[in-house]
This record gives C-alpha cells, sequence and structure tokens, in this order.
C-alpha cells in the first residue's frame, strides 16, 4: 500500500510576438498599388517543475511535504525554449476593378531546426479576372463574375523543440546507479516541410445577390513531410 499519492506540477509559460510593418499605398488614375514589408519575431519559453511522493501522513493533505515515502519519490524540471524569425513582403496590384494582381516572398526561420537547414523561402501570386466590369460586358443581371487563379508554397516546422539533437532519458537505474537510455535520434538534415498548392476559382452574383455560387479547384503537393519515427531505447 503506498497510503495515498502526492502530486505537484508548476508551469510557466512566457511568449512575446513581436510584428514590424512598413507599407506603401498609392493610386493614379486607375492604377492602385500597395506594398508592404515586415520583420516578425516569435518567442516562447515553457519552464516545469513537478514532483510525486507516497505515504501521506495526513490523507487531505496532497503537498509533498505531508508524503515521506522513499521507492515513489520523483521530481524532476526542464525548460524549453523556441525562437522563430520571418521576413515577408507583399504587393498587390488593381487595374480599374477589373485586373487583380498579388505577389508575396517570405524568409523564416527556425530554432527547431539545425544551423544551416532553419531558413525556408516560401511564395505565392495569384491573379483575378472581374469579367462583368469589361464594357463589352452587358448582361446586366450579372452582379459578378471573377475567374481566380494561384499558385504558392508554404512551410511547416515539426512543432517539437529539438528534433536535431539526440536525447537520453536519466529516470532510469542499474543497482541504484542512474542511468541513461536514448529516447530520440536526432536528425541534423531536418528541414522545413514544404507545401505547393495551386487553384483556380470561379465568382459569381446574379438577380441583385439572389442567386450565388462559387467554384474552385486546386492541387495540393508536400515535399519533406515531417512525422515521429519510433525508435526503441535498447
Amino acid at each position: 500500500s503506498v497510503d495515498g499519492m502526492a502530486f505537484v506540477e508548476t508551469t510557466r509559460n512566457f511568449s512575446t510576438n513581436q510584428i514590424y510593418t512598413a507599407n506603401y499605398d498609392k493610386q493614379f488614375d486607375k492604377h492602385a498599388v500597395n506594398l508592404l514589408a515586415g520583420y516578425e519575431h516569435y518567442y516562447y519559453k515553457e519552464s516545469v517543475l513537478y514532483g510525486q511522493n507516497d505515504h501521506l501522513f495526513d490523507p487531505f493533505i496532497g503537498e509533498l511535504g505531508n508524503a515521506y515515502g522513499r521507492a515513489n519519490m520523483n521530481t524532476n524540471s526542464y525548460t524549453d525554449h523556441l525562437v522563430r524569425d520571418g521576413y515577408f513582403f507583399r504587393a498587390d496590384y488593381n487595374y480599374d476593378e477589373r485586373y487583380f494582381g498579388e505577389v508575396s516572398l517570405r524568409r523564416d526561420g527556425s530554432s527547431i531546426f539545425a544551423p544551416g537547414h532553419r531558413w525556408g523561402t516560401f511564395w505565392s501570386a495569384s491573379a483575378g479576372w472581374q469579367i462583368n466590369k469589361e464594357k463589352w460586358f452587358k448582361a446586366d443581371w450579372v452582379d459578378l463574375l471573377k475567374l481566380r487563379a494561384s499558385i504558392g508554397t508554404n512551410g511547416n516546422d515539426p512543432g517539437t523543440y529539438y528534433p536535431q539533437y539526440d536525447l537520453y532519458s536519466i529516470s532510469a537505474s542499474y543497482n541504484d546507479t542512474p542511468a541513461a537510455l536514448i529516447s530520440q535520434i536526432g536528425n541534423k538534415d531536418l528541414t522545413w516541410e514544404k507545401t505547393r498548392t495551386i487553384g483556380v476559382g470561379l465568382d459569381a452574383s446574379f438577380f441583385n445577390s439572389r442567386l450565388r455560387f462559387n467554384i474552385d479547384w486546386y492541387n495540393k503537393y508536400t515535399d519533406n513531410i515531417l512525422y515521429m519515427v519510433p525508435v526503441p531505447g535498447i
């Protein structure tokens, strides 16, 4: 019998997300241009402290100071850090509310990856044509008829803190001597998962918006898919 168990855990989280942007907006004649450039910095820190023990002196007090066991006593603490940096640029163009274009470029870095593999470049481009704004278009019962097309890439990191390192668990013991078992085999060549998407679409509205529909088609392809593979400790 363990005569009751006490488990205490404290978690502290701290994060900042700083975004700095510069914007340029200009309209002349039937042309409209918008430019955006920026920098983003994200920092996250998590600290965890916990302990457990059994044989409670008072069964109604679940504190470690009230537990005098020895066989199942356990304490641990750890701190994790994560940093992401990103530089981005976007340009929008609009001619007479008929022709639309947008391009964007983003450069992201993550501390999750090993040096030499931390940065990835992602981009996108899109165009639109509002057909019902053309002078030759005479169907006044059509409120909107817009054709769209886009292509681009985005990235994803594993979400775990240290996939590039070999990690060990020191909770095991041999003849009362602390021992370590490997819990993760690191991959220093790990890099960003990239997804490329191509899409086209059509937006339409008729009879003062009484009838509306949207049609979309897209193709998505992912390269360097990130996933965990269990590895035996021995």
